[in-house]
């Protein structure tokens, strides 16, 4: 039934075990939703764009809500999840702009990346019977791993130890224009922080692993600060972060990863310190204001179309160490 705009109501027969995927997918007009209490499992993307829905009732029993199943029900302002409820897949409410609040029963044990809206939720609650997940300063935090799973529009991340991780997407789309990483972190997981609000970041000296586009689309960050050194630094960290000017990078890196600064437009000068061997491909693809850039003596690699669309670049020294420089590197360098 995927796409019929002109169904607006729907009931299951008794006796049906789940909604399958994509089912409803972009039924704008559906608002009424009836199920019996025989469904099991809400599938990938069942109701995903149903538009109007604004609230369904899922029976006891339901113990598995897919992907993105609810995703872009932008009308769905309640929803109340069942105690038999194990499973929250990643999206699964990504982008209901209505939905303030989420409570999670005392029996789910897994919840997916991005699986609540940080940018319009307002308040996550936890049954106090849940051993596997509570909630702390507006964090929805899984008690075993001491990892930050997702967040509400207005946060603080617990300063008292009891977390170490940052999870995949905790903050995603978040419109929180500062927020503060106490030193008991370790570790900032794969696009904990992409198209976030923030404006600037102090990484602390605790944080030894940040994996790929953890800091990707933050439009309005323009100030980084790394307070010490970083084992695991992934590919797209700062990818598109188009305000970004001013970043020193850790110190033990030794390579600058594939799309570090891709279309970082207003970042105007980088220090590449001694120690680093290779700049991985579209490393500085389309940074336009990059003016100046000195190259290290112990740089090796110069990966395919690294400074390609440096539009500001006028001069720039290879270094007798570099041994290898790919296909592109300089193309569009107009100046």
């Amino acid at each position: 039934f995927s796409n019929c705009e002109s169904l607006k109501s729907v009931e299951f027969e008794h006796g049906s075990t789940q909604v399958g995927s994509s089912m409803f997918f972009g039924c704008d007009n559906l608002n009424t939703v009836i199920l019996p209490d025989t469904i099991t499992t809400i599938n990938h993307s069942a109701f995903q764009a149903c538009t109007t829905l604004e609230s369904i009732d899922l029976p006891d029993g339901v113990t598995t809500i897919g992907e993105s199943a609810f995703a872009n029900c932008r009308s769905l302002k309640g929803i109340v999840l069942p105690q038999s409820l194990t499973t929250i897949s990643k999206y699964a409410f990504a982008r209901c702009n209505l939905l303030k609040t989420i409570s999670i029963p005392s029996k789910v044990a897994n919840i997916g990346p991005a699986a609540i809206s940080a940018e319009f939720i307002e308040s996550i609650e936890v049954d106090k019977d849940n051993p596997y997940f509570y909630t702390s300063g507006g964090c929805l935090i899984e008690t075993a791993s001491k990892t930050i799973i997702a967040t509400c529009n207005s946060c603080s991340i617990p300063e008292d130890a009891s977390v170490s991780t940052i999870g995949p997407s905790a903050f995603q789309d978040s419109p929180m224009n500062k927020i503060t990483i106490p030193d008991s972190i370790t570790k900032i997981c794969e696009y904990a922080f992409i198209s976030c609000g923030i404006e600037e970041i102090n990484i602390p000296s605790s944080v030894k692993t940040v994996e790929k586009s953890a800091f990707e689309s933050c439009v309005s960050l323009h100030t980084v600060v790394f307070e010490g050194s970083v084992d695991v630094f992934g590919d797209s960290v700062f990818s598109n972060c188009t305000t970004l000017k001013n970043l020193t990078l850790p110190q033990n890196l030794t390579s600058i990863p594939d799309r570090t600064f891709y279309s970082c437009r207003s970042l105007e000068e980088i220090i590449i310190h001694e120690g680093i061997v290779n700049i991985g491909h579209d490393a500085f693809n389309g940074c336009e204001a990059l003016s100046s850039l000195t190259l290290p003596n112990t740089l090796s690699t110069i990966g395919l179309s690294a400074f390609k669309n440096c539009k500001m670049l006028k001069e720039i020294t290879i270094p007798q160490s570099t041994s290898e420089i790919g296909p592109c590197t300089f193309d569009s360098c107009a100046s």
